[in-house]
């Protein structure tokens, strides 16, 4: 099968669940704010909780607040794997597939034949032990 995609590890539809990493790097999640300065957090039992006007994000090692005001962006930044390297490891595996903003695309018996039925999109992808958020061109 030939489909064109690009693998990036990434988190789950909610950012309350322990996130998977990828590949020898560690997944962070990013937080840029206003004024430029940027924050990384390893991604790895990463929770995030609003109090009030602040998000406070916190890993396994430390916390911190943001004012939601003050916040330009936040991203993953971490390691991508080519769809090959994900299909090799993970091909007879059931998939459950959704859209970034959390619809069910469907349930598939595996990797390979969702791969198959996406369009171009972002999508996530739901496996026993891993979730990966995938670009189909």
């Amino acid at each position: 099968m030939k489909t064109k995609a690009t693998i990036i590890a990434a988190a789950a539809l909610g950012l309350l669940a322990p996130m998977p990493v990828l590949g020898a790097e560690t997944l962070q999640l990013v937080f840029r704010t206003t004024d430029g300065s940027e924050r990384r957090f390893e991604a790895a039992n990463l929770e995030m909780k609003v109090v009030e006007q602040t998000l406070v994000v916190t890993n396994d090692t430390e916390s911190q607040g943001f004012d939601l005001l003050s916040l330009d962006r936040m991203y993953f930044d971490g390691p991508t794997v080519d769809v090959e390297e994900l299909l090799a490891a993970n091909s007879d595996k059931p998939a459950i597939v959704y859209t970034v903003d959390g619809a069910r695309c469907g349930d598939y018996p595996t990797l390979e034949s969702a791969l198959g039925q996406l369009r171009a999109g972002v999508y996530v992808i739901v496996q026993p032990g891993k979730t990966s958020k995938i670009v189909v061109r």
